[in-house]
């Protein structure tokens, strides 16, 4: 994480071209696409995760800690510029922060189990994500 008075740069905890751990794989290409046109958009940081398909659309304004700014597709990282004191507070009490991403859209199912995510993706949201505690003592 690097960062200056006023916004944080974070890891996206998403890795393209393979399986992740509900077995879709996101294609590079379409990926940062999405992502810049979500940043486009208005793109924010959220505590928590959804509780179903249907709210990863919906943004509660109460959960939001941050908006993204900007995306950087060769390292995968973002830049947030935080809400509140929350995102600096963990930020800059050592805890290791990643950036999670919610969205729709359909995907290709393939033989080996797994499903493509198709060109129709579209970000909505992302998600604070406390890698693990590894605040210095």
């Amino acid at each position: 994480m690097q960062k200056d008075k006023s916004r944080y740069t974070f890891q996206i905890t998403h890795h393209a071209n393979q399986p992740d751990r509900n077995g879709r794989v996101w294609p590079e290409d379409i990926y940062d696409k999405a992502m810049n046109n979500a940043i486009e958009r208005g793109l924010y940081v959220t505590l928590g995760q959804p509780n179903s398909l249907f709210d990863v659309a919906q943004v509660d304004l109460k959960d939001v800690v941050g908006q993204v700014t900007q995306y950087n597709p060769a390292t995968k990282e973002c830049v947030v510029e935080p809400s509140n004191k929350l995102l600096s507070i963990l930020a800059e009490g050592g805890y290791t922060i990643g950036i999670t991403t919610r969205g729709i859209g359909t995907v290709t199912e393939n033989a080996d189990g797994t499903a493509t995510v198709n060109k129709d993706l579209r970000i909505m949201s992302t998600g604070l994500s406390l890698i693990k505690d590894s605040r210095k003592e």
